[in-house]
């Protein structure tokens, strides 16, 4: 199933071409999360971010791959590879930061997270609480 651009119109497509679902962690810091959509997930991302004790450039970091640029550059990675990562520092401790889009599944998924991805025949997104 392919992907839409995140910046193309919504009048062509359905919403199974879109992003659904998306999961954020810090891992070894915070517990997977998901989200009903990306712009949430990656505010709350943020929130944990800034409240980590990272460097100023870190800080500076995170700020520009969070940044409208940013999320737009993020998303159209999901869209390619289902998933995007990156590190954080605490001194010389690294934390992957991970996002996946987990809701719609891309094309070959053959990863343990493709259980959490539903068929989307007739139209029914997974609710989240």
């Amino acid at each position: 199933m392919p992907f839409s651009d995140p910046d193309s119109s919504p009048a062509d497509h359905q919403p199974k071409d879109y992003i659904g679902l998306a999961t954020v962690e810090i891992k070894g810091l915070t517990r997977a999360a998901t989200y009903p959509r990306l712009d949430l997930a990656l505010d709350a991302l943020g929130r944990s971010l800034r409240a980590l004790p990272l460097s100023a450039q870190d800080h500076l970091t995170f700020q520009e791959f969070l940044s409208p640029a940013g999320r737009r550059r993020i998303a159209r990675h999901l869209i390619r590879t289902g998933e995007t990562r990156t590190l954080a520092f605490l001194g010389t401790e690294a934390h992957t930061v991970r996002i996946r889009a987990t809701n719609p599944p891309r094309p070959g998924a053959d990863d343990p997270c493709a259980a959490s991805w539903r068929p989307a025949s007739p139209p029914s997104w997974p609710t989240v609480a």
